[in-house]
């Protein structure tokens, strides 16, 4: 599913609940608020949280959008939409703030409109979610969809994989030339950078049953992460020292390379296994 997180600096709760809530007759969620569609009531409580927020936050709330493809609007549900936005609010770490939301079925597809407190519910803590936080978030909520609804074939865009990774294995046959201070720190019996990145990234393989699970711990690691470029995943980022390291570089070490087609078999089998099941 598609999923957007928009930010609003203005305090006008009241116009984006309006917005929300167009459609009288439609699905409702209200989390950490009172159990009513009295708008009036439901907006007292925002301002009233609000009054809590860190004097530095820049943004007074939150407008979260998850859209479902049109291709699945028969087999999309009322419970499915519940399910789905509490796993939401849960992996976004909204838990603690209020939500306010409703479905809207305006268009061809459905899509859940959801408005989030900046803070936490009376206390300072506010929301924050980096761009790396937010692309694991999207695969997660769609891994969690696939696992639960496999009656949903179609709303998925950021686990087909479509992900640049592969474009490392383009050139995987052909030998990397170390640069000459790779080669004198070599020449000394030491361990390069690159080297240190490339059996990280080994490790990580070897522990890993598929490639979701391979790109999922290197994006939570604390020390290394991916780095992007044009919203693809460009290559391997040393976050401790500030060093990128290009994928199309990396995985010319054809065992990385062997071991990161083995994850991409395993990907295969577990679709087929799928399939047959359904």
């Amino acid at each position: 599913m598609l999923i957007k997180i928009l930010s609003r600096k203005n305090n006008s709760f009241g116009k984006l609940m309006n917005y929300i809530s167009k459609e009288a007759d439609s699905q409702t969620l209200c989390y950490n608020l009172p159990q009513t569609d009295e708008l009036n009531i439901l907006q007292q409580e925002f301002i009233q949280n609000n009054a809590y927020r860190s004097k530095g936050a820049k943004n007074n709330m939150y407008h979260h959008i998850l859209s479902f493809s049109s291709k699945d609007k028969m087999v999309v549900t009322p419970e499915i939409l519940h399910d789905v936005a509490l796993y939401y609010i849960n992996k976004a770490g909204l838990e603690n703030h209020l939500v306010y939301g409703r479905v809207h079925n305006d268009r061809e597809h459905i899509h859940w409109h959801l408005m989030s407190s900046q803070n936490s519910f009376h206390s300072r803590k506010g929301f924050r979610l980096s761009k790396s936080e937010l692309k694991a978030l999207q695969v997660e909520m769609e891994e969690y969809t696939k696992e639960h609804y496999p009656q949903i074939k179609h709303s998925f865009a950021y686990t087909t994989n479509k992900r640049n990774l592969t474009l490392g294995l383009e050139t995987s046959k052909a030998v990397i030339k170390p640069t000459e201070q790779e080669f004198q720190i070599t020449k000394q019996g030491k361990t390069t950078e690159k080297e240190k990145i490339i059996a990280y990234l080994k490790a990580i393989a070897k522990q890993s049953n598929s490639i979701l699970e391979f790109e999922n711990r290197i994006t939570q690691d604390s020390k290394y992460g991916f780095y992007s470029y044009r919203d693809k995943i460009h290559g391997i980022m040393d976050k401790e020292q500030n060093k990128k390291y290009r994928l199309t570089t990396l995985f010319k070490t054809k065992e990385l390379a062997t071991i990161y087609r083995m994850l991409q078999s395993k990907d295969k089998i577990v679709e087929l296994q799928k399939e047959k099941e359904h």
